[in-house]
């Protein structure tokens, strides 16, 4: 019968605490930092909208709503693009932070 623990044959790894706490705080600031880009992003672009509102003439408020629907999505898509792609640079330069025995490289 398996009780769903681990046996001897099938080790598991084993995660200090503080890794994962170390972890789960790393995720934590990264899911923040991304929610703040993405609504300084958001806050450009309506800001940049409000500018240039006269050059669009006159809309209902439906049309209004459509526009700034239009721009605040267009922003985060791109923005969202952005992260990704700096978050893989990071992700890379990391990784190059260690030499071929796997030990750290200090600057």
């Amino acid at each position: 019968m398996e009780s769903g623990l681990p046996t001897s044959s099938s080790p598991s790894p084993v995660l200090e605490p503080a890794l994962i706490a170390q972890r789960e705080d790393s995720s934590v600031i990264r899911q923040e930092r991304r929610e703040a880009a993405l609504r300084q992003a958001q806050s450009i672009a309506l800001a940049e909208l409000a500018r240039r509102r006269r050059r669009l003439g006159t809309l209902s408020p439906e049309q209004e709503i459509a526009v700034e629907n239009l721009v605040v999505s267009t922003a985060t898509k791109l923005s969202e693009v952005a992260i990704r792609v700096l978050e893989s640079l990071a992700v890379i330069n990391s990784s190059a932070d260690y030499d071929k025995t796997g030990s750290t490289i200090i600057p």
